[in-house]
């Protein structure tokens, strides 16, 4: 199973990618909503966790982005973010993302959190 990761910290990206390979998945990284839209058509991942405070393109963009593309709009999002989101936001975000972890979340309920994702997806 492939994740990609967008998030434009160096430390959250290694974090996650040593919690998802340990794991057993295969991780691939990018450090900014430009260059994740283009790995998540490239790759089309089984799974993306995406950030959504980052430079050049913010994680609603590439949200709204992927969803609106027919090669990646079914591919589900989990929202890592340490952001106070409104519940506007929480609205919007909802209606197009899976689910949404803040960035402190213990290694163990992402890992759990990822899998219930992905099996839902299954379905």
């Amino acid at each position: 199973m492939k994740i990609l990761v967008i998030d434009d910290e160096e430390i959250v990206r290694y974090l996650l990618n040593r919690t998802l390979t340990t794991s057993g998945y295969q991780v691939i990284e990018a450090c900014d909503g430009i260059q994740g839209l283009s790995l998540a058509k490239e790759n089309l991942p089984n799974l993306i966790i995406l950030d959504l405070l980052m430079p050049n393109m913010d994680g609603f963009e590439v949200l709204e982005n992927l969803k609106s593309n027919n090669a990646t709009n079914s591919i589900p999002v989990i929202i890592f973010s340490c952001m106070e989101i409104r519940e506007k936001q929480h609205i919007e975000i909802s209606k197009k993302a899976n689910l949404l972890l803040s960035k402190v979340t213990p290694p163990n309920e992402i890992i759990d959190k990822v899998k219930e994702v992905l099996n839902a997806n299954r379905i």
